[in-house]
This record gives structure tokens, sequence and C-alpha cells, in this order.
């Protein structure tokens, strides 16, 4: 593992997930007067956990992706609880399939 704060870490995140939104075909779905809500959603669900696996998960080793991978399913499959009792939920197309590959073997389509 590289040692880094959690500010580099957020910061990293940050970078990653703007260029993110910023792709054309992201600001071309938001700007699609046919897309709806229900369109953009799982998209941007997409581009939040690959922002997180090539931000946070990109400072681990091969022993710690795996374990990250992990991790990442678990938390994605599970429905949370915010503190203002809304309900945080990946849709189901968003969840890090199963399997052996780790987290890091898989792009946004």
């Amino acid at each position: 593992m590289v040692p880094c704060s959690e500010v580099q870490l957020a910061r990293s995140f940050m970078g990653v997930f703007e260029s993110q939104l910023l792709a054309p075909e992201f600001t071309a779905l938001l700007r699609d007067p046919n897309s709806r809500t229900t369109d953009v959603i799982p998209v941007l669900d997409l581009c939040f956990l690959y922002s997180l696996v090539w931000s946070v998960g990109a400072v681990i080793d091969d022993a710690g992706r795996r374990a990250y991978t992990v991790h990442l399913r678990k938390a994605t499959q599970k429905v949370h609880k915010l503190e203002s009792g809304k309900l945080l939920k990946f849709e189901r197309s968003c969840h890090i399939p199963e399997g052996g590959q780790d987290a890091h073997e898989y792009y946004v389509d």
C-alpha cells in the first residue's frame, strides 16, 4: 500500500469523479431532452464506483485489491440508511459482478 492521507484520497476521488462527469457521453446524456432520472442515476452510480476504485483503490497492492473488491461487492449490494433517514442503494446494474476478477479489471461501458 502506498502511504497517503485521507485528504489526498478524497482529492484523488473528486478528480477522477469530475472527469467522469465531464465526459462527453455523460454530458450528452444530461443534455438529452428525452433522458429521465432513471436513465441518469445508474450511469452516475457507475461513475462513482469507477472513481472509487481508481482513487482509493489505486493505492493498494494485489492482496489489498482482492479484499477491496470483496468489500465493494458487499457494500454495493446492501441498502444503506443515511443520516437524513433516506435510503441509499446502487442499482443492480451497478454492482461489481461476482467472479474471480478484481474491481480494477472492470470498466464503465
